[in-house]
């Protein structure tokens, strides 16, 4: 009965006075009139949404600002686009397009690229158009990515490989025109790359020699068997050879040198470095691996 009674004098609230307030003792508003307003916001969206996915549905393109999208969706920004055909580079230029191959351009209406940007810079006037704040910016850092693709700014550095050397070589005299595998070998994955050379040496026997009478060469060859003095590795780039002498009355020399290779197998290759010294004429050289002067270490390069 109670709520027979409640329901009977809601109705009896709301004509006489057109407002109805639930929990309160005297309502602010009117129900009818805000509940039009509710219901033509709800109309508008609607139709809002309806026109959009038509739109999308007829054309499989949507445009803001343009009726001559170029792509699956365009925001013409400058509202500049031509409304037919192409646009020019000009009008591009406040442009963002998503492609029906998920590229997207800003700054271009064909984006070959996950993401490319045009600023319609120029090399006589560039503009910039790339800003990453991580809290890593700094003057002078690059973006620099991991394994995964994950980049951030970080200091211009160069990774350096060292090898692992021990030991010692020692190259016979008088063997003339021939060089040999010195027991160190280098494996380079594809690309370009520089060797530097660092190697310490000494005569034996250890005694003064004449002007000329040794000059020592290293290069890099494919394999491990002796080979003449004017050969080396098939991927050999200029530096091809380091050399190095002794100086006057002096039986020990360090060489200071670099070599570089050009590895187009695709895939890691190992290189084998091997020495000759063709003026040697009494005295065998011993290259000393263990000597803290000596260092081999290699860094990749560009063109």
């Amino acid at each position: 009965m109670k709520k027979k009674i409640t329901v009977f004098a809601l109705m009896i609230g709301a004509t006489l006075f057109s407002r109805v307030g639930i929990n309160k003792t005297i309502p602010k508003q009117d129900m009818q009139s805000q509940f039009y307003k509710y219901i033509f916001i709800k109309i508008n969206l609607l139709t809002i949404g309806i026109f959009f996915l038509l739109a999308a549905k007829i054309s499989g393109q949507v445009g803001i600002n343009t009726n001559n999208p170029q792509a699956v969706f365009h925001v013409d920004g400058g509202k500049d686009n031509s409304t037919t055909g192409t646009s020019t580079v000009a009008q591009q230029a406040n442009d963002f397009v998503v492609t029906s191959l998920g590229n997207v351009g800003i700054g271009t209406d064909t984006p070959s690229q996950k993401l490319e940007i045009n600023t319609a810079g120029t090399t006589v006037a560039p503009v910039t158009g790339f800003k990453l704040t991580d809290g890593n910016q700094k003057a002078n850092f690059v973006l620099t990515s991991d394994d995964n693709g994950i980049a951030t700014w970080k200091a211009i550095g160069i990774p350096i490989t060292t090898v692992n050397l021990t030991g010692t070589y020692t190259h016979p005299a008088n063997l003339g025109d021939i060089c040999r595998y010195t027991g160190v070998s280098i494996t380079l994955p594809s690309g370009k790359w520089a060797i530097n050379l660092v190697i310490g040496m000494n005569l034996s026997p250890e005694a003064a020699y004449t002007t000329g009478s040794n000059f020592v060469r290293f290069r890099l060859e494919d394999d491990t068997a002796d080979k003449n003095v004017f050969q080396w590795s098939a991927d050999a780039i200029y530096p091809r050879l380091a050399s190095t002498g002794f100086a006057l009355s002096e039986y020990i020399a360090t060489l200071n040198g670099m070599l570089a290779i050009n590895n187009t197998s695709g895939g890691a290759k190992t290189y084998y470095l091997f020495v000759d010294n063709a003026a040697g004429k009494q005295n065998s050289i011993t290259l000393q691996f263990g000597w803290n002067e000596t260092y081999v270490s290699y860094y990749a390069i560009t063109n």
